[in-house]
């Protein structure tokens, strides 16, 4: 069975078809109640039936998605110039590094692209002796670039990069440069 038809089948359930009114309910009124308040109330909806987007995806999916961007506002917001300071920061650490080009430089936000002169599987594999060695893992996907030779990944500033020092930054870089021209 393809997984759209199982979707389906599972979304013309009567409990689906409540929760999907439930969640339609609480992201349609601006009234501040919690998820377990909005199913509590699962008995009480008297909304219409109300069918999901053109894609099949409606409030029911999209449900734990909102709720979680919702969270992550409430948590990070008053945090974001935090993160764009220290994304300036390690640009101005590992722009002297001929090997490492950074777009955006300076970062208008916490993230900016890092395009790194080497081959995508030594870069790999000298990432992966860092993090052993260090304990950090320095990025999660390399995706190849326009530059011949260069291999390109986003670094996004978060919660756990604002515990690195401007010195632990460049010591995690130098190996990986070190093992990648070697």
């Amino acid at each position: 069975m393809k997984y759209r038809e199982r979707e389906k089948r599972v979304l013309d359930t009567p409990e689906a078809k409540q929760i999907f009114k439930a969640c339609h309910r609480f992201l349609t009124h601006d009234y501040p109640k919690t998820p377990r308040q909005v199913l509590s109330e699962l008995a009480e909806t008297t909304d219409p039936e109300l069918e999901a987007d053109r894609y099949g995806q409606g409030d029911l999916i999209l449900y734990p998605f909102v709720l979680s961007a919702q969270k992550g506002l409430r948590e990070r917001l008053g945090r974001m110039e935090a993160y764009h300071a220290k994304a300036k920061e390690i640009a101005a650490l590992l722009a002297p590094f001929s090997q490492i080009g950074i777009v955006p430089n300076p970062p208008q936000t916490n993230m900016m692209h890092l395009f790194i002169g080497g081959e995508r599987d030594t870069l790999e594999a000298a990432a992966l002796d860092v993090a052993q060695e260090t304990g950090t893992w320095l990025f999660y996907r390399l995706a190849p670039a326009l530059l011949p030779g260069f291999t390109m990944f986003e670094l996004t500033v978060g919660e756990a990069t604002l515990d690195l020092s401007g010195k632990e930054i460049v010591a995690l870089f130098q190996p990986l440069l070190s093992r990648v021209n070697a």
